[in-house]
């Protein structure tokens, strides 16, 4: 079955959609969803799969960098 999301109710994905955004993108599949849900509102676009959208916008975007990423590998020195 598919579900409304987003502030609009506008971004329409299956249970097994939101499963696969919620895998891809743990930390902000949620803020990936209003993003569309908004730029659909606004601009009056439509797009035929929305999760392939979220998808297509998320390979264009530059890596950002997290400065609260304390991560390190065996040698790494500061």
């Amino acid at each position: 079955s598919r579900h409304f999301y987003g502030v609009y109710r506008n971004v329409v994905l299956s249970d097994s959609e939101i499963c696969s955004l919620k895998e891809q993108f743990p930390q902000d599949y949620v803020m990936r969803i209003e993003r569309l849900s908004e730029y659909m509102f606004t601009s009056g676009k439509k797009y035929k799969n929305h999760l392939a959208t979220i998808r297509s916008w998320a390979k264009r975007e530059k890596p950002k960098y997290n400065p609260a990423d304390y991560t390190f590998e065996e040698g790494d020195s500061l």
